[in-house]
């Protein structure tokens, strides 16, 4: 499908330009970045894993349900 830095890169990239965005926010926006007009189960698949792996190495965090970067929070 697409490859993992690209689909963490769209990721975080959505989180910085929403100041911040709840899963259902990232899993719609980030394959329309890439031109798909559907979001099927393996895609939204493929960026809940690109939500773990940046939450995961800190560069993301969730505050009340919304992802925010953890720059400025002691993150990277």
């Amino acid at each position: 499908m697409l490859p993992p830095a690209e689909i963490d890169a769209a990721v975080l990239l959505n989180v910085r330009n929403g100041l911040g965005a709840s899963t259902e926010e990232i899993t719609a926006a980030v394959p329309r970045l890439f031109g798909f007009k559907a979001v099927s189960s393996v895609l939204r698949q493929f960026v809940l894993a690109g939500i773990e792996r940046l939450t995961a190495a800190g560069q993301i965090v969730a505050d009340a349900g919304v992802f925010i970067e953890a720059k400025g929070l002691g993150g990277q």
